[in-house]
């Protein structure tokens, strides 16, 4: 478990001008307690830590989780009675707060109720949204050592299932999508219901990002046709870190367009794995993507972000987009996402998690050189359509 989360919050705290800093939300307490608690996320409301001036951090927690943070790094837990409503959660923790003396508070807002914003009503509030943001970007030691080995795992689950296809025949997407989660589920990842998601998208199911957008979906019972690219995505978590990898299959060997497509997103990954380096900003990434674009003569899919950050949260600050000026800095983990648009008005993307180091940058946890895509050269392709 890594405790120096604990020292970070506690320094920007002491150098703020307030009092106590009070998380919430389902990230921000995975990455404080170092508690990987899915229920937190469809209740957010109901459980927080709090950091003040003086005293030791502790977590406030419906009675009913109380022993659940015990897994944790934070070993003062208090329990309040009651029901799992967050109007309620919200005046017990205002009762508790009362007796410490405290006059002002830093409130990540992002993850603020309208109920706890107006229990805290007594108090000085200030938004430390961005503060904790920038905390959490940076990552510890072994905080990138493990989403290294996330990246790995889920690089090698999307590989093993589209082995199936090169070994065996061509699968069905939803088949596809389910050989994806399972092979993530062998190889460590959580079965937590709505916490992940895999997906396998071929044909014009690839015009958009979800195979039956805008309905929930992680494929159709479409097989993936001869010489078709498929866009392979797995999005798990283990112990509250995340992975979030996707690759491209193609059944057979590339065709030429494929080929033109495939060689585009590599050169925007060239460009970009030369622009990540502390002092750069993501619109500097985002800026040399586009180029490498147009120098391969390839049509980038703008209007989204090109990639993200990656931790207690699949996708966080800070976003590689023309908007972002977020600078760059050594601990950073990426994941560079950048997208063409491949034949026939399909969108491709493959991504890549990196970390940032005083020098540059190393890509984690490949597990084949996705300089090339992967080649289900010779299937026995049943069925179709």
């Amino acid at each position: 478990m890594n405790t120096t989360v604990l020292e970070k919050i506690q320094s920007e705290l002491e150098r703020s001008g307030c009092d106590a800093f009070l998380l919430s939300g389902g990230d921000n307490m995975r990455y404080a307690a170092q508690v990987h608690l899915p229920f937190t996320d469809e209740h957010p409301g109901l459980a927080f830590v709090l950091f003040a001036k003086g005293r030791l951090p502790l977590v406030l927690s419906p009675s009913l989780w109380a022993r659940s943070w015990e897994r944790g790094i934070i070993s003062d837990v208090r329990a309040y009675p009651g029901s799992l409503d967050a109007t309620h959660a919200a005046a017990e923790l205002a009762a508790f707060l009362r007796p410490l003396g405290l006059a002002s508070i830093g409130l990540d807002m992002n993850r603020a109720s309208v109920a706890l914003r107006e229990a805290l009503g007594e108090w000085a509030l200030t938004d430390i949204s961005a503060a904790i943001s920038a905390i959490r970007q940076i990552k510890s030691a072994e905080e990138a050592a493990f989403l290294e080995d996330l990246a790995y795992r889920a690089d090698h689950a999307i590989l093993g299932a589209a082995h199936h296809s090169l070994a065996c025949d061509a699968r069905a997407e939803k088949g596809q999508a389910e050989l994806i989660r399972m092979h993530a589920l062998e190889r460590g990842f959580e079965a937590v219901g709505y916490n992940g998601i895999s997906q396998s998208a071929t044909g014009a199911h690839a015009k958009d990002y979800w195979a039956e957008s805008p309905k929930f979906g992680i494929g159709q019972g479409k097989k993936t046709a001869r010489d078709e690219m498929n866009r392979l995505d797995l999005q798990a978590s283990l112990n509250g870190y995340w992975a979030f990898g996707s690759r491209l299959m193609t059944m057979g060997w590339p065709l030429p367009e494929q080929t033109k497509a495939y060689e585009g997103l590599v050169a925007m990954r060239k460009a970009a794995l030369a622009a990540v380096r502390p002092g750069a900003t993501c619109a500097d990434l985002y800026a040399a993507m586009l180029d490498a674009a147009e120098r391969a003569g390839v049509t980038p899919v703008t209007g989204v972000h090109w990639g993200h950050g990656i931790g207690v949260a699949s996708q966080e600050a800070p976003w590689i987009a023309p908007g972002d000026a977020t600078v760059l800095k050594e601990g950073m983990v990426l994941v560079l996402n950048p997208h063409v648009q491949g034949p026939g008005g399909t969108i491709l993307y493959s991504r890549d998690t990196v970390l940032l180091d005083f020098n540059g940058c190393k890509i984690l946890g490949w597990y084949k050189d996705w300089r090339e895509p992967y080649v289900a050269s010779d299937s026995y392709y049943s069925g179709g359509g």
